[in-house]
């Protein structure tokens, strides 16, 4: 295996490795598997499609892939999946950003069981709100310009988390408990089922680990020695009625309490916080909803939603202030059957949300989507046409109670739209393209920044009218083929970005957050599912060109020109067995004084093992950096050397 992690050191032996392995697979005979290769998908189209008639750019890790990879948070179960890049400051509970085809952070749109994600008021979400992976049955990845589909902020794509539900099912349990590395205990209990006309599910879960040191002390040398200790537990429930066959009545409540301790870094103006913070993220959402059948083909959902998410500091400075995040949402989303192979979806979504920055301003975003859909499939031909319509009004209500200017705030307005077209050269084989334009609208805290973290242009105010929306307009085309052997799918993308909203440091004669005229990035992206004979084979790699083409710009951070993939494994009887490699190339980011510097690539092992002990009992163990590779993703923050995990999972009969 030593001689593997050589070779892949080579960013050629990476591609010809990928290549190799992906050959052997797609021309050997191998029988079906519909979950695996072509599962029903909703997340392309906003209804039920078959993975081999969606148009988009689209990867499903199921429920056996979720248990394999023994993964401790959903930012580690992402890692090495098409498109998709993770940077992050620790472990877990560490903040993290996540990448998807080189957009920003806040450029993807989160939803867990069909419901948004809302970010904080810096358009930031945080992942410590995610559920536990134990609990997830499934993740629908979009990816590329989705906000025709999805809305303001759905640029880079779209994640789609399927936790555990109620079904039709008779009441059956479920549970695992995970030990490993760091000290770590992670526990998940649950039961689902229906009983006459009432389905029910609930789930609670528990996670302690000691950590590790999240900063690297040869780049802070006066940061303290923190461990990065991590604590959290939540619990998930719902409940809902049949009332009759064409109404079901329901709720959902999901709550998330995480503490984790970390450090700040900067040694001239964080200096006296080098002592350690804990910062505590509390999170809620309660839904009520309601399942409507209209008509024979007319499909109805009503949602609304009320979410918090709290940030609490220990200590509190004005540097790191307790936040508070609260947003109401309307969901309206329906699907019309014309015939079997022309669908319509459309359907609007309205939230409010109230934002505390923790400086005594009270901020609020109010926005407003309409949106419809069309899907066709004609002859060989399969069509999908999709615009929306969406408002926001982003303002600062106390404003002169607390001493600035008054400030009404700003208005921004986008319709959007995306059509694509696929050609099914046979039944296996088709080539597809698309055009589509989305924008980001300014978050409140990147509109009325806290001016006891930045430099305001006038003492008495902070706000910040010229920042405008970003504005995307997205090409790709792709070959896509699926048979009883293979996914395999590769997609040429570009997509330019104007007035892109960066963070370039305030000084006394600029804002803290700006425009940027000109970003594009251009790319290849390749995914591979394959099975044969009891192996089983996964690739993704990404090619891509993120740049900042605005006069005097600086190179884009943390995003890389390679990265991918590869998880071979094998299942033989009661057993199963494999590898997982995932690489990048090097990437930029910002020094201790904000000059720019390069992080290492790198290549990360892992390797695990399963036992089917019984019919609702498997035994799994994971080792992963099996070579205790040192990188990083961002600078000055170390990530986890060599780790290994034991697990027993069960899954009621």
């Amino acid at each position: 295996m030593l001689s593997l992690k050589s070779a892949f050191h080579s960013g050629q032996a990476n591609l010809l490795s990928i290549a190799f392995l992906i050959s052997i697979f797609v021309i050997s005979p191998i029988s079906r598997a519909e979950e695996f290769l072509d599962p029903v998908v909703i997340i392309g189209s906003r209804h039920e499609q078959p993975l081999s008639e969606v148009l988009p750019s689209i990867t499903v890790i199921t429920k056996e892939e979720i248990q394999r990879s023994q993964a401790r948070s959903v930012v580690e179960l992402l890692m090495g999946e098409p498109g998709i890049e993770i940077s992050t400051t620790g472990g877990l509970g560490a903040t993290s950003s996540l990448f998807l085809r080189g957009q920003s952070s806040n450029s993807v749109a989160i939803y867990v069981d069909g419901i948004r994600i809302q970010p904080d008021g810096a358009g930031s979400m945080s992942n410590t709100s995610w559920p536990p992976v134990q609990s997830i049955q499934r993740v629908e990845i979009l990816r590329g310009n989705s906000s025709a589909l999805y809305g303001e902020a759905a640029i880079g794509g779209v994640i789609n988390i399927m936790t555990t539900s109620a079904s039709n099912a008779p009441p059956k349990s479920f549970g695992s408990v995970t030990y490993g590395s760091n000290k770590t205990v992670d526990t998940t209990l649950g039961t689902a089922g229906r009983v006459e006309d009432t389905k029910f599910n609930i789930t609670a879960n528990t996670t302690n680990s000691s950590g590790f040191a999240p900063i690297d002390h040869s780049v802070y040398p006066t940061s303290s020695t923190s461990l990065g200790d991590y604590k959290g537990h939540g619990i998930s429930l719902g409940a809902s009625q049949m009332v009759h066959r064409d109404l079901e009545i329901g709720f959902k409540e999901r709550y998330q309490d995480n503490t984790y301790d970390f450090n700040a870094t900067d040694p001239v103006s964080y200096a006296y916080l080098n002592s350690g913070i804990y910062m505590r993220t509390i999170s809620n959402d309660t839904t009520l909803f309601a399942k409507i059948g209209l008509s024979e083909n007319w499909f109805s959902q009503v949602d609304i939603t009320n979410s918090k998410l709290d940030y609490q500091y220990t200590p509190i400075t004005a540097l790191a202030p307790d936040t508070t995040s609260a947003t109401n949402t309307l969901n309206w989303n329906n699907t019309y059957e014309l015939s079997k192979y022309h669908k319509t979806s459309f359907g609007l979504t309205y939230t409010n949300q109230h934002f505390d920055d923790g400086a005594g301003d009270l901020m609020y975003r109010e926005s407003l989507g309409m949106f419809i859909g069309d899907s066709l499939k004609w002859g060989d031909f399969d069509f999908q046409l999709n615009i929306r319509r969406d408002g926001l009004k982003v303002s600062q209500p106390n404003a002169v109670s607390i001493g600035l200017s008054d400030t009404s705030g700003s208005n921004f307005g986008a319709t959007t739209g995306l059509f694509g077209v696929g050609y099914h050269l046979t039944n296996a084989l088709k080539l597809t393209a698309a055009a589509s334009t989305g924008f980001r609208a300014p978050a409140v805290a990147e509109l009325f920044p806290n001016p006891a973290n930045y430099v305001c242009p006038t003492t008495s105010s902070c706000f910040n009218p010229n920042l405008t929306p970003e504005i995307h307009h997205t090409v790709e085309s792709g070959i896509e083929y699926i048979n009883a052997n293979t996914n395999t799918r590769l997609v040429y993308f570009n997509t330019n970005t104007h007035n892109g909203i960066t963070y370039v440091g305030g000084t006394s004669t600029q804002y803290a957050y700006v425009n940027m005229p000109y970003i594009v990035n251009h790319g290849w992206e390749f995914s591979e599912r394959a099975t044969w004979m009891g192996y089983r084979l996964i690739g993704a790699y990404t090619s891509q060109n993120p740049t900042n083409e605005s006069p005097g710009a600086t190179p884009l951070l943390r995003k890389a020109k390679e990265f991918g993939s590869v998880d071979l494994a094998k299942t033989i009887d009661l057993y199963d067995v494999g590898a997982k490699a995932i690489f990048s190339s090097s990437r930029y980011d910002n020094d201790t004084n904000f000059n720019l510097t390069t992080l290492n690539p790198y290549h990360i092992w892992s390797f695990y093992a399963g036992y089917k002990y019984t019919d609702e009992v498997t035994f799994r163990i994971r080792l992963d950096n099996a070579f205790n590779e040192k990188y990083q993703v961002a600078y000055g923050y170390n990530t986890p050397g060599r780790t290994a995990w034991l697990s027993m999972v069960y899954q009621q009969k």
